[in-house]
């Protein structure tokens, strides 16, 4: 399958126009990812304070079809996390959670003072949604910074279950997912984020934040593509 990202848009032309003859063939770069041993699954920031269909008290006005472009991207989650289960892929969650009084939110609750007001500890908000619940052994790293291994203990985590391709999803795609690839790959993990399975309420910043992955940080590949390799994965993911 091809990168839909990466075909035509007017609204961010840029795209197309730095592409060469070969990337706008839109061909992912399967090997990059899949050369790997042992895979994980990040699921990042499935929280039902950025998710859930519940109305938000900081949030004032949503674009007309925000709604569905989550819906469907948490159907697709479903799906990436069933894989993952049947082929005994850890899966590991992250989530934005500061102290009760908001105190740890730091310099990132100055600039969006709504996650040190509603994303603490306690809140309802806080709680991953149950369309996508973890279940048990399936641990949440929780962090106070856009990227889920900055201060917390995610990358010890995959060490020592030998991990060494992280397949991420969730959001959102130009802030904390975005975040977390980074630093996956400098953690020198290899890195895929699958199209279908993150979103943005900003869909600008959603396709340029994946040209930027695809092109420069880590890779992008389609859900149907790494469907397909989890359903053939040939590596060990138990611990020995």
């Amino acid at each position: 399958m091809s990168l839909a990202f990466l075909q035509p848009d007017k609204k961010v032309s840029y795209i197309r126009e730095s592409l060469t003859d070969e990337e706008r063939l839109g061909t992912p770069n399967t090997n990059f990812y899949q050369n790997g041993k042992r895979a994980a699954l990040i699921v990042i920031d499935m929280q039902k304070g950025y998710i859930s269909p519940e109305p938000k008290p900081w949030v004032r006005d949503l674009s007309p079809n925000i709604r569905e472009i989550t819906d469907t991207m948490v159907t697709n989650v479903q799906k990436l996390i069933k894989a993952s289960r049947d082929s005994r892929i850890p899966i590991l969650f992250t989530g934005d959670r500061y102290l009760p009084d908001g105190s740890d939110a730091g310099i990132r609750g100055e600039k969006f003072p709504q996650l040190s007001e509603y994303m603490r500890a306690g809140q309802k908000w806080v709680d991953i949604d149950p369309r996508v619940q973890p279940n048990d052994g399936e641990p949440i790293v929780w962090k106070q910074a856009s990227s889920g291994f900055f201060g917390t203990h995610l990358t010890p985590m995959l060490i020592d279950r030998q991990i060494d391709t992280c397949i991420l999803a969730g959001v959102a795609t130009s802030g904390c997912v975005r975040a977390t690839a980074v630093d996956a790959i400098s953690s020198n993990f290899r890195t895929v984020v699958v199209e279908e399975c993150v979103s943005d309420k900003n869909v600008w910043a959603h396709k340029a934040s994946l040209f930027d992955i695809w092109r420069y940080i880590a890779t992008v590949a389609p859900l149907e593509d790494v469907l397909s390799w989890l359903r053939n994965f040939s590596g060990s993911t138990e611990q020995d």
